[in-house]
């Protein structure tokens, strides 16, 4: 899981150093936390990743619906 918040900098490198991994058998939870750059749009080039999934609602609702409780990728395209 990864928060970002108008970090659109540095977001692609850092999914892409996820994505080079050699474990391949996880998801990868990404919390928009209400960014105001072109965080958004970088993370929907990356949706269609079938090990990415992105939370737009911010870092408070995750306190509150811990991750577990999210949807799979499989069953998801994004949980918004």
């Amino acid at each position: 899981m990864m928060a970002v918040r108008n970090g659109s900098a540095y977001l692609r490198d850092a999914i892409e150093s996820v994505l080079a991994q050699s474990v391949t058998d996880v998801e990868f939870l990404i919390i928009n936390d209400a960014s105001d750059d072109d965080t958004a749009e970088i993370l929907s080039v990356y949706l269609v990743v079938s090990r990415i999934a992105a939370q737009l609602r911010g870092v408070t609702h995750c306190r509150i619906h811990p991750p577990s409780s999210y949807p799979r990728r499989s069953s998801a395209a994004a949980v918004s």
